[in-house]
């Protein structure tokens, strides 16, 4: 679940509002994240990685899933190390960013509601669970096809 870089970026070297230096061979991993609101979840199983297309928001330095229990992610990212790997394009090039780190899942009351409101929200009576990823590490690198 690693990724090749050109260049690592620990977390909150870079928020979210600045953007990449013109002409630079790097983007902004935060902006990478805020620009594509979806990517793919990787985790660890009984039966080795897996990998699901999730919706997420920013929060701060940290990321923020809404999962339905029906959802197989859901039963195994709390509590565990994962991966959430996005593409999105910045200043005209396509980039790739992972971020990896702890997950851990947190009570429906203490999601902000401006925060939820940009989380896939479920019916009523559909079990789900808010999910919350602190990264440890961030990796950007161009979108190679």
């Amino acid at each position: 679940m690693t990724t090749h870089s050109i260049q690592y970026h620990a977390v909150g070297s870079a928020p979210v509002n600045q953007p990449s230096p013109p002409g630079s061979r790097t983007a902004n991993p935060w902006q990478v994240l805020n620009e594509a609101n979806d990517g793919r979840l990787l985790f660890l199983t009984g039966h080795g990685v897996r990998a699901v297309v999730v919706q997420y928001t920013l929060a701060g330095e940290e990321i923020m899933l809404h999962l339905p229990d029906f959802n197989e992610a859901a039963h195994y990212v709390s509590n565990s190390h994962v991966v959430l790997e996005a593409i999105a394009p910045i200043d005209g090039f396509r980039w790739k960013v992972s971020a990896s780190g702890d997950a851990a899942e947190i009570p429906d009351h203490d999601v902000l509601a401006a925060t939820a409101a940009h989380l896939e929200q479920w019916p009523t009576g559909i079990a789900s669970r808010y999910i919350v990823i602190k990264p440890t590490s961030l990796d950007v690198a161009p979108d190679e096809p």
